[in-house]
């Protein structure tokens, strides 16, 4: 494999891995990335085999330790999540 085709399928796999991570289905990133379920599933498939992961936890930790990837990556994308409107809180009565 060349060394651009490697670099894809990390670049690949890391972006569906950020997703993943934040907590979007395969659906979602499926959706969010204009890409088939198939192609996300593929994709990790892939860079699993790249990194020699058993499963996404275990490509996290390899991406996180490498440092190809952030906690503040994850979060960043997290906060994608998150609704959009505030929601206010009421607080508790005195007794």
């Amino acid at each position: 494999m060349s060394r651009s085709a490697l670099r894809s399928q990390i670049r690949n796999g890391l972006e569906v891995l950020v997703l993943s991570a934040s907590g979007y289905t395969d659906k979602q990133i499926s959706e969010k990335l204009f890409l088939s379920a198939d192609t996300i599933r593929t994709r990790m498939k892939k860079f699993y085999s790249v990194v020699r992961a058993k499963n996404r936890h275990h490509a996290l930790s390899v991406a996180l330790v490498n440092g190809w990837i952030t906690l503040g990556d994850l979060a960043d994308t997290m906060d994608n999540l998150r609704p959009s409107k505030t929601v206010e809180t009421q607080e508790a009565p005195d007794d």
